[in-house]
């Protein structure tokens, strides 16, 4: 109490002071996988065939090779060997670039709702009855 009679108090009450803080929500993984598939093409092939073309003698001696005359491949009697080719598919297999895929994370704004219960002081004035004179 003052010297004037008046008594003061100070009152207090709680403040409701909601903010937000970045948590870990989930975990994403990125998996990249190989899908195998088959395919097929088809592929044009060429081989070598011997023709044996037969000339008569009595023809233009320019027109034909005699195997068995000096500097030709054979020899009198001998056979003759020729070795003939073929292609074949020959499959190689590359990797290359097909895709890029760019992941980014973006913030989405939104609202939620948040309760609780605050306190704050009151004051009452209770009247007291003066206490009894001592005897």
């Amino acid at each position: 109490m003052t010297g004037s009679g008046a008594a003061e108090m100070v009152l207090h009450e709680e403040q409701l002071r909601v903010s937000t803080r970045m948590v870990p929500a989930e975990r994403v993984r990125l998996v990249r996988r190989v899908v195998t598939e088959a395919r097929m093409v088809e592929v044009q092939v060429r081989r070598e065939v011997l023709d044996i073309e037969r000339i008569r003698l009595d023809g233009d001696p320019t027109d034909s090779v005699d195997l068995g005359a000096p500097g030709t491949a054979g020899v009198e009697g001998a056979p003759v060997v020729l070795v003939l080719h073929e292609e074949v598919p020959v499959v190689t297999m590359a990797v290359r670039a097909v895709e890029q895929i760019t992941v980014t994370v973006t913030t989405v704004a939104g609202q939620t709702a948040v309760r609780a219960e605050v306190s704050s002081e009151q004051a009452e004035v209770v009247n007291v009855p003066p206490p009894a004179p001592r005897v």
